[in-house]
């Protein structure tokens, strides 16, 4: 029997061996419904949404059951997405790009994103790098757009014994420590955040911040307009 992961009573539902569980897959969270609630409100097929780094692509599989066009991002391959199911893709509007998000160009994204939803993956990014991704997205973004995303928490347990622990968020990118990278199943360095740094994060990439809180594990998460 596996061992409870946190507070939640997650378990450790593996993804690449590297990059930590699928939480999706084991409950919705506050900012998984808010982004919902969100999405009951577009209508007629405007917009699309994304789901960057995706993972098993549970929420985008959400957002695609309400109608809404939806496009998973990750480098996993499709047959490790919930798109494995035969015929998915032609019962709901879900497309896949597997591609790293570093290397993500104009081209790839549509121009009518309504929902940018990233949960549990940019602190896998360098600060640098986060910037330019979300840039991106911005520039890809229809006004009033939202964007909902997550990002592991420097102060959560995550934070016990990490090396950056004190570095200014532009330097701050190094694995966990053992005990947590092994307990988390999170072998890439990452970028852990305060609700400070994800707020300044989102405002220097002309997002304004509607809601920006912490998860009772110490993760950051945030709800921002496009400006």
């Amino acid at each position: 029997m596996q061992k409870d992961l946190n507070l939640y009573g997650d378990v450790l539902v593996k993804t690449t061996g590297k990059h930590g569980a699928d939480i999706a897959s084991q409950r919705m969270d506050d900012l998984d419904v808010e982004a919902l609630h969100h999405a009951l409100t577009i209508r007629d097929g405007k917009g699309t949404a994304i789901d960057l780094g995706c993972g098993l692509g549970i929420q985008g599989l959400r957002f695609a059951s309400y109608g809404i066009r939806t496009i998973l991002i990750d480098w996993l391959p499709a047959e490790m997405t919930v798109l494995r199911a035969d015929g998915i893709d032609r019962l709901m509007p879900l497309s896949h790009i597997m591609k790293d998000a570093k290397s993500l160009v104009d081209s790839d994204m549509p121009d009518n994103i309504s929902i940018c939803y990233s949960q549990r993956f940019i602190h896998y990014l360098a600060f640098d790098d986060a910037v330019k991704l979300l840039r991106l997205m911005r520039g890809r973004m229809i006004d009033g757009a939202k964007l909902f995303i997550s990002a592991s928490g420097l102060h959560s347990e995550l934070g016990n014994g990490y090396s950056a622990q004190d570095l200014p968020l532009e330097k701050r990118f190094a694995p966990l420590c053992q005990e947590m990278a092994e307990k988390h199943d999170i072998r890439e360095p990452v970028c852990l955040y305060t609700t400070a740094d994800l707020e300044s994060l989102c405002v220097l990439t002309c997002f304004r911040a509607e809601r920006v809180f912490t998860s009772a594990f110490g993760n950051v998460k945030g709800i921002f307009t496009a400006a």
